[in-house]
């Protein structure tokens, strides 16, 4: 068999969901708002469930503040996100 991209994507995707128990969906069978930069129907529920001990205010500043950088301008985007992801929610 050649060695193609869809082959090395299957094998990667048969090893997170067999080997490491992860969920698979096909992209576009996903329904969801493609105008969000994340998909906030797995990502709050993940983040809850890995930080277990921390508030509620804290998992929802870490999901919308970096966000902020997106609901702006196009002219303003670059610079803001670059300067969250340096920094962090605190920068």
């Amino acid at each position: 068999m050649a060695y193609t991209e869809a082959n090395y994507e299957n094998a990667v995707i048969e090893v997170f969901r067999d080997t490491l128990g992860y969920g698979y969906a096909y992209g576009p069978d996903v329904a969801r708002d493609y105008a969000e930069p994340l998909y906030l129907d797995e990502l709050l529920p993940a983040l809850r469930r890995i930080n277990s001990k921390l508030p509620e205010s804290a998992l929802i500043e870490a999901v919308y503040k970096p966000m902020s950088p997106w609901r702006i301008s196009c002219r303003c985007r670059s610079p803001s996100c670059k300067s969250s992801l340096r920094s962090g929610c605190n920068g």
